[in-house]
């Protein structure tokens, strides 16, 4: 029996005159889900099928917290990658970040299992992932904004530089494992406010 091969084998160059002979349009997606996750070298290899089999191109991270993954997917793909990621691997709902430009973002596919989907540099036994705050609708969060609750913008320095809401604290970090420290220090002092992420 053969082996399964479930990595990219190709140059850059090889990949890169692939991509110009595709005659259908590509988007830009990214999404990240803190959920647990089990068997992780099983679920690589699986995810790595359905991607592969897609024709989708990009990078994903796994780990025991959850997934994050930026892809380049064809558009006529799409609904088939949504549905796969709800009901083959019950990720659930997941919101979808769609990228302004189009273009060549990725020139391979590559799902790879990590100690942490963001690298912040925190040991599991600094967090429990059932211990979440609450997830609010668009009103809700307009809601505490108007009562004065602080918003803390947790999105990178690009995010937030192409928008932010109004007086909004944006930690000055520039790598992942300084973010969390910082919010630490800009938080000490408001324990009972109301915090936004």
């Amino acid at each position: 029996m053969r082996k399964e091969t479930l990595y990219n084998k190709k140059s850059k160059t090889e990949l890169k005159k692939k991509l110009e002979k595709e005659n259908f349009k590509r988007k830009t997606l990214s999404f990240y889900k803190y959920v647990e996750l089990n068997n992780l070298h099983d679920l690589r290899n699986n995810i790595y099928r359905c991607l592969n089999d897609l024709n989708i191109l990009g990078r994903i991270y796994i780990s025991k917290e959850g997934i994050n993954a930026q892809i380049s997917i064809p558009i006529i793909n799409i609904k088939k990658f949504k549905n796969s990621l709800k009901n083959e691997f019950n990720f659930g709902s997941l919101n979808f970040k769609i990228a302004v430009q189009d273009g060549t973002s990725f020139y391979k596919l590559a799902v790879k299992i990590k100690t942490e989907i963001v690298a912040y540099n925190i040991s599991s036994n600094e967090y429990n992932m059932n211990n979440t705050g609450k997830h609010l609708d668009y009103r809700e969060f307009n809601k505490l904004i108007d009562q004065g609750a602080i918003v803390l913008d947790m999105r990178n320095y690009y995010e937030s530089e192409i928008g932010k809401f109004e007086n909004a604290i944006i930690p000055d970090v520039v790598r992942s494992d300084e973010l969390l420290p910082e919010v630490k220090k800009i938080l000490k002092d408001n324990k009972d406010d109301k915090i936004l992420l």
